[in-house]
């Protein structure tokens, strides 16, 4: 279905994705550290599994068209996601901030919450999106195939390699909070940091059109 050079352009490009700090990255190390592996999995959940799913079957229907044909949907999803990841920084800086989180050492988060946390952070990461539906089209050959189905497998193999990626560093952020719960303080510091992170990253986000 694809050529052999084309398969490793396409997983190097996936894995230098995956590899660079973003959105998906911070949440899952923040979550993992504050609330432990458990939260830190569903928030991967909503990230690959949920998210993923529906950016493969936006992208077999034909979504990538519909950017390509309209350019405006993407700086709408842009600044959704701007404004989401704004959110969620201003949230942990405030969250951090409360006596009362400052004693019980974290926040407290629904599996459910976890899991649609993780999905609208990832849908609305334009970097992901952009990956998805703009430079993963660029690796379909008509001649080889349906280029659904092409799609669908690029897309597949895109998120394995997010899951198995993000779910180490859950496992990893898990075992730093348990460093971080002998030193409540550290972990009030790493929510702020993460918080602020999370801050500047929107209003890239939002700076990044008249950047380009």
């Amino acid at each position: 279905m694809f050529t052999t050079e084309a398969l490793t352009t396409f997983i190097i490009s996936v894995l230098a994705l995956q590899l660079s700090p973003g959105p998906d990255m911070m949440l899952v190390l923040a979550r993992g550290i504050s609330h432990g592996t458990r939260t830190a999995l569903l928030v991967v959940t909503g990230i690959v599994i949920i998210s993923g799913f529906i950016q493969i079957l936006c992208l077999a229907l034909g979504m990538a068209g519909l950017i390509k044909a309209h350019p405006a949907v993407m700086d709408v999803l842009r600044y959704l996601g701007a404004g989401y990841l704004f959110y969620i920084g201003i949230k942990m800086i405030a969250s951090s901030i409360s006596k009362k989180n400052f004693q019980k050492g974290e926040v407290s988060l629904t599996a459910i919450n976890a899991i649609k946390e993780g999905m609208i952070n990832n849908f609305s990461n334009p970097k992901v999106l952009l990956f998805m539906l703009a430079f993963l089209p660029q690796f379909v050959n008509p001649h080889y195939g349906k280029i659904a189905l092409q799609l669908t497998v690029l897309g597949l193999i895109q998120k394995l390699m997010a899951f198995i990626i993000l779910s180490a560093i859950a496992f990893a952020s898990a075992w730093v909070g348990k460093i971080f719960l002998r030193y409540p303080a550290a972990l009030v510091w790493q929510q702020r940091f993460t918080g602020l992170i999370m801050v500047l990253l929107a209003l890239r986000l939002v700076t990044m059109g008249s950047m380009s």
